[in-house]
């Protein structure tokens, strides 16, 4: 009899242990907010992207045309190698917490950040969506206010990828 509780013992606490540590991921994945960018930082990173092709997507999770683009970005983001292909998504959200259930929710896996003001303000942000792409040598060549078509916006990727 003691034995059977004993067993009955660990094996609770070890279903409870699971639990816990269960519980704690799941909130850490969604109560956590994402780091913030800097223009510095952007720099570094674009300066660190020399080969891929990178599309930079300014959102907000009260914008409907931002939802819309986030799957499309997310396919293009599955479709290519990560080394072929960078998307970084930079929310100006001032409420930051929803962010990344927001995110997830939409199935978003690629790179997400806030956007420091000094990053807003050097690229003049007064329209989102806003997306630009970046060619494999870290030039801009696409910088676009509001929703881009799913069509045109695999063609452009697959232009500067082929280059």
């Amino acid at each position: 009899m003691q034995r059977v509780h004993k067993l009955s013992l660990t094996v609770f606490f070890v279903f409870m242990s699971i639990l816990s540590i269960s519980l704690m991921s799941y909130t850490k994945s969604f109560a956590a907010e994402p780091e913030s960018m800097s223009l510095a930082q952007f720099d570094e990173a674009l300066a660190n992207s020399k080969g891929q092709v990178v599309l930079v997507n300014f959102f907000a999770t009260w914008c409907p045309p931002c939802k819309a683009e986030i799957p499309v970005l997310q396919r293009l983001f599955a479709k290519h190698p990560a080394n072929k292909l960078k998307v970084i998504a930079l929310s100006v959200d001032e409420e930051t917490e929803e962010v990344l259930p927001f995110m997830q929710k939409l199935g978003a896996k690629y790179p997400i950040f806030l956007a420091q003001n000094d990053l807003s303000e050097k690229w003049n942000l007064y329209a989102i969506p806003r997306l630009l792409i970046f060619d494999k040598s870290g030039k801009l060549v696409k910088d676009h206010e509001g929703m881009m078509s799913e069509q045109e916006l695999n063609s452009l990727v697959e232009k500067y990828l082929g280059q």
